[in-house]
């Protein structure tokens, strides 16, 4: 053997060996990073690269690491790396963009998913990806069209129908984002954000309890989910319980201090019940900590206002409209102020301005002809007057003022029409109470006569409630279920279908007519009505308990037990069917 081949098989053996030695290194840092060890995993990643610095794999799972370790900055240059070494290294490229994207780098971010998505068009990761950084770029038709590419490669995909659904809810598409959200939740029932974005999405459309259900569950998977809590103390506040919404909003706020918007919300609640010096020091803290914030500057000024401290609240006011020229409520309320001062010149531009820029608002029309009336403007102030009764022809108050402004123009005919306008209105109102009160006897009677078994009583009752107030859903309802007693569930559920008409969310309507369907052994109908009253409203027990029983019909057993028992919990009474 000569020294030159000697020379030369001893160098393939110190490769061979600094080989074998990266790859055990990179063996060892995959596992510490498997088992979230990151400090190690980083350790034995870079040992890896001192031996063979080219390596893509390496630096990609050492950006990882450093992910894991919330050093963002290096872990783009790890990627970086990555992707140099190995241009098409598509989970280098992809977690490059994500790490962009996290970094507020929106269009570099947006580059790398759209290469990695070129290089790798069948990744549903990916398209993910890339569907999160189109919604950050709020480019929203392409981002749904990338988190439907993404659920058409893997169906079973919660966070892309989640994410799905929030961009959906961007778009003004709420019955969308509802399915989205919920199929999030089906399919992975332990998802926290999903069981959060359902909650906000039945809030807007007006389901309630449902909401705090779905938050609750989001707080029951994560309990230190600050935003959960926050959202939850909004929706009880809204509920008026304001008890249970105050303690989670306080939890919130120990959670996270320096939260403005939880500080804000505090506020507004303590405010709405009579706490007015602790709301003033929430709104404070508010601001503090969002010196922009035009809301809390427009509470802070209401707060001072209603404690009648007037001089010191048209700063918080003027405040708000600088950080929101825009900003309706304060030029209202900065008006009201003013009127009170007797400021009218003042006040009478800040109506203007609302009006100017929102003059479908028969508040503004009507603030603005009274401060005009002040500054006797008699013409200006009466068409302002004429123009908020053209938006809002039943306020008997408004009728009231216009006909004074007429008496003063001695226009005596018009102001008697508006005179004789008023006392109609408020005659309506007081007959509208009264058959109120009426229906409301009959509809207490009906239930008298409904618990002694008197179903033929009760049917009397309730037609003579609705007969009193037509558009009493709780009437109809009533009248419905006492129908069905009596056998004619023909005409009970035509009731059930005039209360949906009224109000089309009545969870106990859709439940009742589920009831009649199920008598009739429709099981697929009565299964889409009694869905549709737990989908209403999540804590009906009856609505589940006939869910139940519709399961154990179709042989469902485990579903019907889950349901029987969700019944129990909301309702002691309400025993499962013995086996």
């Amino acid at each position: 053997m000569t020294l030159l081949t000697a020379l030369f098989l001893c160098m393939v053996s110190l490769a061979q060996d600094g080989a074998q030695n990266a790859a055990s290194h990179q063996q060892a840092g995959n596992r510490y990073l498997a088992s979230q060890q990151f400090d190690k995993a980083i350790e034995e990643y870079q040992a890896a690269l001192q031996v063979n610095s080219e390596l893509p794999e390496v630096h990609n799972s050492l950006g990882l690491a450093l992910i894991g370790k919330g050093d963002l900055n290096r872990a783009i240059r790890e990627f970086q790396d990555a992707a140099r070494i190995a241009p098409r290294y598509v989970d280098a490229r992809s977690n490059l963009g994500l790490a962009l994207l996290r970094n507020g780098d929106i269009q570099t971010a947006l580059n790398e998913l759209r290469t990695s998505a070129e290089l790798d068009p069948q990744s549903s990761q990916v398209q993910f990806r890339l569907g999160l950084a189109l919604s950050a770029a709020n480019e929203l038709t392409p981002a749904a069209a990338a988190f439907k590419n993404a659920l058409a490669l893997r169906p079973d995909y919660p966070e892309a129908l989640n994410n799905l659904g929030v961009v959906y809810v961007r778009a003004n598409k709420s019955d969308e984002a509802l399915s989205m959200f919920r199929q999030a939740t089906q399919l992975k029932p332990d998802y926290a954000e999903a069981h959060y974005n359902l909650g906000i999405a039945l809030r807007e459309k007006g389901n309630w309890q449902a909401a705090i259900e779905e938050t609750r569950r989001a707080i029951e998977i994560r309990p230190d989910y600050v935003e959960a809590h926050r959202e939850l103390g909004v929706t009880l506040a809204a509920e008026d319980e304001p008890e249970a919404a105050a303690k989670e909003l306080r939890t919130a706020l120990k959670m996270d201090p320096n939260s403005s918007d939880t500080h804000l919300e505090l506020a507004r609640l303590l405010l709405k019940r009579g706490e007015r010096l602790d709301a003033i020091g929430e709104f404070e803290k508010a601001v503090e900590l969002k010196p922009n914030s035009a809301e809390a500057f427009n509470g802070l000024g209401v707060a001072l206002a209603e404690g009648g401290s007037l001089d010191e609240a048209i700063p918080h006011f003027q405040a708000a409209l600088r950080s929101n020229p825009a900003y309706l409520d304060a030029h209202y309320n900065l008006g009201i102020v003013y009127m009170m001062q007797s400021k009218f010149d003042a006040a009478a531009t800040e109506f203007k301005t609302a009006v100017q820029q929102s003059p479908r608002d028969a508040r503004f029309h009507y603030h603005l002809g009274s401060s005009l009336a002040k500054l006797g403007d008699l013409d200006r102030a009466i068409s302002e007057m004429q123009e908020a009764l053209q938006l809002d022809p039943n306020s008997p108050g408004m009728h009231y003022s216009l006909a004074r402004l007429l008496l003063k123009k001695g226009d005596q005919a018009g102001a008697a029409e508006h005179f004789q306008a008023q006392a109609k209105l408020e005659e309506a109102s007081r007959s509208a109470k009264i058959g109120h009160a009426k229906t409301v006897l009959h509809i207490a009677e009906g239930l008298k006569a409904m618990s002694g078994g008197d179903a033929k009583t009760a049917v009397h009752e309730f037609q003579l409630a609705v007969r009193f107030d037509p558009n009493s859903a709780e009437a109809h309802n009533h009248l419905g279920v006492a129908l069905s007693k009596t056998g004619d569930a023909k005409n009970a559920m035509a009731e059930f279908r005039k209360v949906l008409e009224i109000e089309p969310r009545n969870a106990a309507a859709y439940n009742n007519m589920g009831g009649l369907l199920l008598q009739k052994g429709d099981l697929e109908s009565a299964m889409n009505q009694i869905e549709q009253a737990v989908r209403l409203k999540g804590d009906f027990a009856e609505a589940h308990y006939n869910l139940g029983t519709l399961l154990l019909r179709q042989g469902l057993l485990e579903q019907s037990k889950a349901e029987f028992k969700k019944a129990q919990e909301l309702d002691s009474q309400l025993k499962p069917p013995r086996d």
